[in-house]
């Protein structure tokens, strides 16, 4: 790992860096006192967000109709229980918004601007919200003039900024609120990182140890320890009480620092990273900073229940008709089958799916009868490994996949080229046990070799088609395939699985990597 600079030492603690909580005996704060005060924090802001909603929309209202400086008001013009429902319903929406938007996070207290932004962007969309409803049902609640959710749209923002800002400059000092921190990485950048934390105390971390396998344990750099390396450091980062890590660690592979943060989140370490990584994160990029300092949060996509469902009906949407219009296309397969080799029309075989669940994979067979598979055992497990060499495809590219495989008919050759074998799976889909859209099923033995981040893959339900078969299929090596499918977890929307879908048919009809 990255070597330290000139400051090791081996001395008590000095400098600035010191007060940032580094002292090895230092007491953490107990982690059921922090959520305590987390809890008490996010109950107070939901009451305050819900009184300042109801109380902006009953100001605009007042403001605007019967303020003393308000031109005369019309007789029918009251509030009524029209208001009162709106009011309630408004108060959904815009809570809910602020919890998309990420505004009950501890991370974003500490970012003003950046919070200032999200309120602005959340309320404008709730009041756009509230005038579309209006417009549909034809009801002019809050309507009566049209000042009035303009006032009711500054007083909440403006309110909303300043209870966020002040609650943020007493929580950010409050012994309980602040986090204690390991820096993965002793070199430079981790002490200039260090400093920074320490120097800036909204930033709410207290820096307690580094972790570096290239420097001695007990090495003290600007008067913080080193805890020991990474993968031994264990015992020591629980000790300390600390619950985040910063990666300052440069020029490491892709895959090396995807299992360095599956390490560290092994260990319930909240993950930041500090600049020039983009381009090896795999999730989307929000950036935090410190002193102006880029520091890119990892975040473990969380999909809830109502996307669970949107998918699951896409699925069936899409499924059910496409096992209809294919049914001619599978018959003809099931014929050829037939006549090109004795044995069944489907194969079934294990597969493991979400959580490493195993089921039954539908395919049209492509093979013979009892061939052997040790061989292709063998090869697909040194894949994994990444020891087997691609192999030429006899079309000027080279592929993952064993070529020429003598257990494969000539029908079944033709079958997989245009990837018809994996109709069947359709079944699958309807059954629950795969999507349409995700990273394929592996088999057992595969994930008897996989490293740790390789098992991220099993997070999702397995799909027909992905990212992977939309990028080269059997062309797309195994790493680069699972970095696809981590891509695809840590990002997945609706819209892209539609944008997968509507590339597969172009992949498959090119012919590229089917094999």
């Amino acid at each position: 790992m990255e070597q330290t600079g000139s400051r090791t030492e081996r001395e008590a603690p000095r400098g600035p860096v010191a007060a940032g909580g580094g002292e090895p005996g230092a007491r953490a704060v107990p982690l059921d006192a922090a959520r305590g005060l987390h809890m008490a924090v996010l109950g107070g802001l939901l009451a305050s967000d819900l009184l300042l909603v109801n109380g902006s929309l009953l100001f605009g209202f007042w403001m605007r109709l019967f303020s003393p400086w308000a031109p005369p008001t019309p007789p029918w013009i009251s509030l009524g229980t029209d208001h009162l429902v709106v009011m309630a319903l408004d108060s959904v929406v815009v809570v809910h918004l602020f919890r998309v938007a990420g505004l009950y996070r501890r991370e974003v207290y500490s970012q003003v601007l950046h919070q200032a932004w999200l309120i602005l962007r959340a309320v404008s969309l709730g009041m756009l919200l509230l005038l579309a409803v209006s417009y549909v049902s034809k009801r002019n609640v809050f309507m009566e003039r049209r000042s009035i959710l303009a006032v009711a749209w500054a007083t909440l923002c403006l309110g909303e900024i300043l209870l966020r800002c002040v609650a943020a400059s007493h929580l950010l000092r409050h012994p309980r609120w602040r986090r204690r921190a390991v820096i993965v990485g002793a070199g430079e950048r981790g002490q200039f990182l260090a400093e920074e934390l320490a120097s800036d105390l909204r930033s709410g971390f207290d820096v307690v140890g580094f972790l570096d396998d290239a420097v001695p344990e007990g090495t003290r750099i600007g008067g913080i320890p080193v805890l020991g390396g990474v993968a031994s450091a264990g015992e020591a980062v629980a000790r300390q009480g600390a619950r985040e890590a910063f990666v300052t660690l440069e020029g490491l592979p892709r895959a090396e620092m995807l299992a360095l943060i599956d390490r560290l989140r092994a260990r319930g370490l909240g993950v930041r990273i500090l600049g020039d990584f983009f381009d090896t994160i795999t999730g989307k990029v929000q950036v935090e900073t410190v002193r102006n300092l880029p520091l890119v949060p990892i975040r473990e996509r969380r999909v809830g229940l109502l996307d669970r469902l949107a998918k699951r009906g896409l699925d069936l949407a899409l499924a059910v008709p496409a096992l209809v219009l294919a049914s001619p296309l599978l018959a003809l397969a099931a014929a050829l089958i037939r006549l090109g080799s004795p044995g069944p029309v489907l194969y079934r075989q294990e597969r493991l799916g979400r959580c490493g669940r195993p089921f039954r994979i539908y395919k049209l067979r492509t093979m013979y009868e009892g061939a052997p598979d040790e061989g292709y055992r063998r090869y697909m497990t040194e894949v994994v490994r990444g020891s087997a060499p691609p192999q030429p495809d006899g079309r000027g590219g080279l592929v993952h996949k064993p070529v020429g495989d003598a257990r494969v008919t000539p029908v079944g050759r033709w079958l997989r080229r245009w990837s018809l074998d994996e109709l069947p799976q359709l079944l699958n889909v309807l059954r629950g046990e795969m999507s349409l859209v995700g990273p394929r099923p592996p088999l057992a033995f595969e994930v008897e070799v996989y490293d740790a981040w390789h098992r991220r893959r099993l997070e999702v339900l397995p799909g027909i088609t992905g990212l992977w078969q939309v990028s080269g299929r059997t062309r797309t090596g195994f790493e680069p395939m699972v970095l696809l499918d981590i891509y695809y977890i840590e990002n997945w929307s609706l819209g892209m699985d539609l944008a997968i879908l509507l590339r597969t048919l172009p992949a498959i009809l090119s012919g590229v990597g089917g094999h």
